[in-house]
């Protein structure tokens, strides 16, 4: 090679096999201010040697700088530089792993095997730095409290942890289960420890180092959770996970108590001491107020402290809650970003493929959110998930799946591997319906004379070749797909109690006694504004039924649903909503009748 000619960037090399081996680096050269230089190889993760792995934030895309691996220059994000350089300050260790460099982020396959064992590479550590930046609002002092603080805090966090939802990421129970509650002797100490300026200063810190954006992100809680031992590292400070949510605890209590008003009845001595520890004029009683606000806005993002001290598996349902306040550069992470978190119901771990879009991502979270056998709506769990994973109709496995319902393609579909016998569970999801008759009246004789009763469901007698319309009751006019037959059954749901709307399905029954899926339907409110009322009369009187949804049918009729906009349709939207078929397969959607006691 000649003098001046460029170096060719680095390319990583293939894994021997990317389930079983990942690599890792040796920092060579990596000094503040100075060009980073490392080394980078490969190792089976069941015989790697001893390393650190780097917990942190990407950055912004365009803030980007080069470093040189193998000798040869990798172009990497400013804040991987930086992680870099701080774990080389630390001298900490002669390997890291850090996910940017160490996965081949250019190989779609490598990306998602190394993904699946992210659980074994964090817990294979032997310690993890949580790199969260430099140092920015009085970090630096926070950092040296916590330092000269530590015999403290050690002893905070051994009594948080005999203390209940001390290390879970549900914070609903926070304030409730605090280490110091109930426990006078600990108030005391605990209000003791600082002057109340002090403790203000330090609370104003605490609040703003948790604003930084690390614990706004999905794969953090996943990484804290996993690790052996975690240690926060700031600027050139590291300080042990430990004291950091002990400190929490402290600041928790702290800034409830001296918010307290000080007319609130005290009594007994203990109580006394409590009030003269935090006895402060009306100026910095409204000061703490307001840190107590700030706080506890944070509490999702406090939730990485509590998994970076915890043992236990989460639920995929509380864990879904939570991470709808995290960000992800991918929404499908929202899925593999917390696969080493969850205790998975059934131990159906998903496996990582990043060939599947948001929506295949979103419906497969939808199936194993189901399985946990949480008693909540499905319903809105498919709305928040189309939030969660951001499912638009740029995804095509959505539009795939809208367009095999859709009225313009025949009904002999190529998907039919699935039945109402497939081992595939079912999301199980109760309606009420009633059965067409032939007309609106029948006769009956009361006191020997003939008198007319209106029939609970019938169908009107002027019809057009487009839909049908469907009479329940007196209240609702249901637009329904234009083979409904009479002997066919009209359900009645309402999807979305705060929109008051109210869709519906027609069902035929089969031979085997089980009702298959006719098509959606809608109901047209009248103009009387008593549709709520007419909804809850009507609905009671009807028969119970047990739907047995596949996700996918579910979650692409609750999207046509939301793109339908039924008080503005026209004749031909109505035709294109009511004939889209709701099974992606034969019967992979159908009902069971159920028996009322």
């Amino acid at each position: 090679m000649t003098s001046g000619t460029p170096l060719s960037a680095f390319e990583h090399d293939p894994l021997p096999e990317s389930t079983t081996h990942f690599r890792l680096l040796h920092i060579l050269r990596g000094e503040f201010g100075q060009h980073v230089e490392c080394e980078i190889s490969a190792w089976p993760i069941n015989d790697a040697p001893s390393y650190y792995a780097i917990s942190y934030t990407w950055g912004d895309p365009a803030d980007s700088t080069e470093i040189t691996v193998n000798g040869k220059p990798l172009v990497v994000r400013r804040n991987c530089q930086y992680v870099l350089q701080q774990a080389f300050a630390t001298k900490a260790s002669h390997y890291y792993w850090v996910d940017a460099i160490c996965i081949d982020q250019t190989s779609i396959q490598e990306r998602g095997h190394q993904v699946g064992i992210m659980g074994e590479i964090y817990s294979r550590a032997k310690h993890v730095f949580a790199c969260v930046g430099p140092h920015a609002d009085e970090s630096e002092y926070l950092m040296a409290t916590v330092d000269q603080r530590q015999p403290f805090l050690g002893t905070v966090h051994k009594w948080g942890q005999s203390t209940p939802f001390y290390d879970v990421i549900d914070m609903r129970h926070s304030s409730f289960y605090n280490p110091f509650s109930e426990h006078a002797r600990r108030q005391i100490r605990c209000l003791l420890t600082m002057h109340t300026s002090e403790g203000l200063r330090v609370s104003k810190a605490w609040i703003a180092f948790m604003q930084r954006p690390y614990f706004t992100r999905v794969w953090v809680l996943q990484e804290l959770y996993l690790a052996t031992r975690v240690s926060y590292c700031c600027g050139t400070d590291v300080q042990p996970g430990e004291c950091f949510r002990a400190l929490d605890s402290l600041l928790e209590y702290w800034m409830r108590r001296h918010s307290t008003p000080l007319s609130t009845k005290l009594t007994g001595c203990r109580e006394w001491i409590l009030r003269r520890c935090t006895r402060v004029d009306k100026l910095s009683h409204g000061a703490w107020q307001s840190l107590l606000r700030d706080f506890r806005v944070l509490e999702p993002s406090r939730s990485c402290l509590r998994l970076a001290v915890s043992a236990r598996k989460q639920s995929l349902d509380n864990t879904l809650k939570q991470i709808s306040h995290f960000h992800c550069l991918d929404d499908r992470d929202n899925l593999y970003g917390i696969l080493s978190l969850v205790e998975w119901p059934h131990g159906r771990r998903p496996a990582p493929d990043y060939n599947k879009d948001n929506f295949a991502v979103a419906a497969h979270t939808f199936s194993l959110w189901y399985e946990e056998g949480i008693y909540e709506s499905p319903i809105s769990q498919c709305y928040n998930l189309f939030k969660l994973f951001h499912v638009t109709l740029e995804c095509a496995s959505l539009r795939d799946a809208i367009a095999l319902r859709s009225s313009i393609v025949p009904q002999a579909s190529p998907r039919v591997h699935d039945n109402h016998d497939s081992q595939i569970p079912k999301i199980h999801h109760i309606w009420r319906g009633v059965q067409i008759s032939h007309h609106s009246g029948i006769s009956e004789f009361v006191g020997g004379q003939s008198q007319d009763k209106l029939s609970p469901c019938y169908m009107e007698q002027e019809q057009n070749e487009r839909f049908v319309r469907i009479r329940v009751g007196s209240a609702y006019t249901v637009c329904a797909p234009a083979d409904t037959r009479v002997g066919d059954w009209c359900l009645l749901v309402r999807w979305d109690h705060t929109a008051h709307e109210c869709y519906g399905v027609i069902l035929r029954e089969s031979p085997e006694h089980i009702y298959i899926v006719v098509g959606p339907a809608f109901v047209e409110y009248g103009d009387d504004n008593h549709g709520d009322y007419q909804y809850d009369l009507v609905i009671r009187s009807l028969l119970l039924f047990m739907g047995m949804w596949d996700a996918e049918d579910m979650m692409v009729l609750l999207w046509n649903m939301s793109q339908f906009q039924r008080h503005k349709a026209s004749d031909e939207e109505i035709q294109r909503f009511v004939n889209t078929r709701i099974c992606g397969w034969k019967d992979s959607t159908y009902f069971k009748r159920e028996i009322e006691e």
